[in-house]
């Protein structure tokens, strides 16, 4: 029995109009969320970094963020050294409210961490 020929096409079909377009991201300003943050958290003596990551994905895909406090703390290792290193003890998911420049949604709720 001869064998079939396989058409490749078949396993790549031929992309539509609407899969080629390229889809074009909106870059958010992290600074107000990230303002915000520590005005309610407070500022930590050691402070490396405030992430904000904004979440394009979906339902009100405009106004998702993560953000993560990252700090430099002291680790010791088996051998009683110290070595730096930067932790992120408080990370935040927030619903931000760019009119109202307050978040509309914060798990876990902020407290005040820092003085």
């Amino acid at each position: 029995m001869p064998k079939k020929k396989t058409n490749l096409d078949d396993f790549h079909p031929t992309p539509t109009v609407e899969e080629t377009k390229p889809v074009v991201t909106v870059k958010k300003d992290p600074q107000p969320v990230i303002d915000y943050v520590l005005s309610k958290v407070g500022k930590p003596s050691n402070l490396v970094k405030v992430e904000a990551i904004h979440y394009n994905w979906g339902e009100g895909r405009d106004n998702r963020w993560r953000v993560n406090i990252v700090t430099e703390e002291m680790l010791k290792t088996e051998l009683g050294n110290l070595i730096p290193t930067w932790v992120r003890n408080n990370c935040y998911f927030i619903h931000f409210n760019d009119e109202s420049q307050t978040p509309t949604y914060c798990n876990p709720p902020m407290e005040r961490v820092y003085e």
